[in-house]
């Protein structure tokens, strides 16, 4: 028995577009990571300028929460690869 088989061929991206996707992740991470630090950094030193211990405090948590973020966001996307692969 013949069967049509066209709609199981599923395109593969070209090794220009993996490497692009790979770049464009990557930067995606960086700003991920870099907004609450600069955001609670920016903040925080234009309410309390002299206070460079609180400053300090900031951008610490800014990089917890960055780093927070970022494996949120890998895992999700980790876990979505490969719910695709099957």
């Amino acid at each position: 028995m013949k069967t049509n088989q066209n709609h199981n061929i599923q395109a593969t991206p070209s090794a220009w577009a993996v490497q692009i996707m790979g770049i464009a992740l990557t930067l995606g991470n960086i700003i991920l990571y870099a907004m609450p630090i600069l955001i609670l950094s920016i903040a925080v030193g234009h309410w309390f300028p002299t206070n460079y211990l609180l400053e300090f405090i900031a951008i610490f948590a800014g990089q917890i929460i960055g780093i927070l973020l970022v494996i949120r966001l890998e895992r999700y996307r980790i876990r979505t690869a490969a719910q695709q692969a099957y």
